[in-house]
Order: structure tokens, then C-alpha cells, then sequence
């Protein structure tokens, strides 16, 4: 573990939710977000601690919406 990476844990465990670091994650699916959520942290570029925005591209045949 670099010492970056301890003092960003440090920092994440201390700061408020509201300040801790937001990433944003696109994917086709839930699961293809939460696998690339995973990859971010495993690859040490990203934290537990941070908050994750998941954006679920779909096609315009998949979205139906109903009036």
C-alpha cells in the first residue's frame, strides 16, 4: 500500500460523507458497473470510502417508458 493510498484512507475515515470523493462509472448493466467499480479499487484508483455514481447506458428499444 503506497503512502498516498494510507492517507487517503486516513482522510476518507475522517472527512464527512459530503466530502468524500464522488466516481462515476458507465456500464450497460448494473453488473458491468459494480465489475468496473471493483477494477477502480483493486487498481488502487479509487477507494471503499468513495461515493460511486453508476450510469446505465440502455438503447432507445430498451427504454420504453409508459404515459
Amino acid at each position: 500500500m503506497t503512502l498516498q493510498t494510507r492517507l487517503s484512507k486516513l482522510e476518507a475515515a475522517a472527512s464527512p460523507e459530503e466530502h468524500r470523493m464522488w466516481q462515476r462509472v458507465i456500464g450497460r448493466s448494473n453488473e458491468e458497473c459494480e465489475a468496473k467499480r471493483r477494477a477502480l479499487i483493486d487498481a488502487g484508483q479509487a477507494l471503499e470510502s468513495n461515493n460511486f455514481v453508476f450510469r446505465i447506458m440502455v438503447s432507445p428499444e430498451a427504454a420504453t417508458c409508459e404515459t
